[in-house]
């Protein structure tokens, strides 16, 4: 009978080698991730002040416009540096260096004329401004050269520049609340169904399946939305425009549906299966029992995932640039196309001069728009801390 060979036994001193060098490992690995969060949190800290630096000036009022509220001589031209001249006719860097100095010539006698008109006009009533970045005008209804009453309008290439903030954040606003009236239902009716009804078969393939969807790119889902449901919505409803508001808040309610889903299945599944068996065992019906039991006690956790949904369609920018039609119009109807401010950066802030009044004005909507995702993301971890410290849980 063969003897059963048999490992030999590390030494002592292997041993303890490899515990040292484990336990060294270790403590490398942590400082490395730690090196690597602190770096992480050092550029988000820089990229926050970098915008309020840049939006400072018009966020106090003191833009200053430069050479926009001098007139310069066709005379003169040759005298002026070119950024400054840029930002006298108003006009993107490609822009400028597309034309030559005879059309520049030309526009610089069109902007004298234009800066005499308005000053002629600014003792009037209404008129345009020669300071188009006060409060008052960005954000109140103004009477502009050319309109009988008082406008929210943003326009803000050509001699006059308007900077009126409200339509781009009345267009934002519509498109994020149509959004979560489509998404939130969709996401919260399918958590309740993977959480409380479907089976642990089901489930495990159902999640995912969901959450996937999250690591579709947006620029997918635009074209989706441009080619199938805006077809769909004009022969339908009929309406005037193909691209609009609807369009672009339904299509961005798809996209936030996995983030809703995950973190509302996540709260209602920790809602304990004693309280349902309970309900249940009171006579209640499994759809009361959801209704009276798991959804109050889940209450914050859903909470928490609105918010953040509403924090993603508040940033959403391909979708919208695709189907929303992006014009900056203040009107009530759904169907009417509209102009988000995640869009408005995009657009126009590479084409804007450095320093001048109009990218004074995208850092301030950039600061503004930053926030308010930061707002609804604090509220959305705050109730998620809450509810775990009432629970005796650990906050990831």
């Amino acid at each position: 009978m063969n003897p059963v060979p048999q490992k030999p036994i590390p030494r002592f001193s292997e041993s303890l080698t490899r515990r040292r060098r484990s336990a060294w490992m270790d403590v490398w690995a942590a400082r490395g991730i730690a090196l690597v969060a602190a770096g992480v949190g050092l550029t988000t800290v820089l990229v926050f002040l970098f915008i309020c630096i840049e939006a400072w000036p018009a966020l106090v009022g003191q833009v200053s416009d430069g050479p926009m509220t001098t007139a310069i001589s066709p005379d003169q031209l040759d005298r002026v540096p070119d950024e400054a001249l840029q930002r006298y006719l108003g006009m993107s860097p490609s822009e400028f260096a597309s034309k030559t100095r005879e059309q520049l010539r030309l526009l610089a006698e069109v902007r004298a004329e234009t800066l005499a008109e308005e000053r002629g006009e600014e003792q009037g009533q209404g008129g345009d401004s020669i300071r188009p970045t006060d409060w008052r005008r960005l954000i109140l209804p103004w009477a502009w050269k050319g309109y009988e009453n008082p406008v929210y309008l943003w326009q803000p290439s050509g001699a006059g520049p308007r900077f009126n903030l409200i339509p781009l954040w009345w267009g934002t606003l519509k498109v994020t609340g149509i959004a979560l009236l489509v998404g939130v239902p969709l996401a919260i009716a399918a958590a309740l169904y993977v959480s409380q009804v479907a089976s642990a078969r089901w489930r495990v393939w159902l999640k995912p399946v969901i959450e996937l969807i999250a690591g579709v790119p947006t620029v997918v889902m635009g074209f989706l939305a441009l080619g199938i449901l805006a077809p769909v919505f004009q022969r339908v409803v009929g309406v005037p425009f193909l691209l609009n508001g609807m369009v672009a808040g339904v299509a961005v309610g798809v996209a936030i549906v996995p983030v809703v889903f995950s973190l509302a299945e996540d709260a209602l599944s920790t809602v304990p299966r004693e309280w349902v068996r309970a309900a249940l065992a009171l006579g209640a019906t499994p759809w009361e029992a959801v209704y009276r039991v798991v959804l109050p006690a889940a209450a914050p956790g859903v909470s928490a995932a609105v918010l953040l949904g509403a924090a993603q369609a508040l940033g959403e920018t391909m979708i919208v640039m695709m189907v929303s039609g992006n014009a900056p119009t203040l009107g009530w109807s759904l169907w009417d196309p509209v102009r988000t401010v995640p869009v408005t950066l995009a657009i126009e802030l590479g084409e804007a001069a450095r320093g001048g009044p109009h990218y004074r004005v995208l850092f301030l909507l950039g600061f503004l728009l930053l926030v308010l995702s930061v707002v609804l993301q604090g509220l959305a971890r705050g109730i998620r801390t809450r509810q775990a410290r009432l629970r005796g849980e650990a906050m990831a």
